[in-house]
């Protein structure tokens, strides 16, 4: 079973860097700076540092939020980007809801 879950980690692990990869290009090409996922993912860091099982990579289905963060922070853009103000009206998407 012990193995079991550890091979199935890994395989979630492996979708999960993929989709981070294509989330990070996705921002890229919306002109969305890609460095802005690392925040986030410091947030899920800071949000989860009471989980003693957050730093055993076995068991995880995600890769280490240190090791997200430090990908998107290393995320190189092309030179030619121009990042575009991301603006949210928060009280339109909270009336929405």
């Amino acid at each position: 079973e012990i193995a079991k879950i550890g091979l199935s980690s890994a395989f979630d692990r492996g979708n999960e860097e993929e989709a981070d990869d294509f989330a990070l290009k996705l921002a890229e090409k919306s002109s969305i700076n890609p460095h802005h996922l690392g925040s986030f993912f410091l947030r899920l860091k800071v949000e989860n540092k009471d989980n003693f099982l957050s730093d055993l990579t076995f068991v995880r289905t995600h890769p280490l939020d240190s090791d997200r963060i430090k990908k998107s922070s290393n995320h190189a853009v092309g030179k030619d980007f121009v990042e575009n103000p991301f603006i949210i009206d928060w009280d339109k998407v909270i009336s929405a809801l």
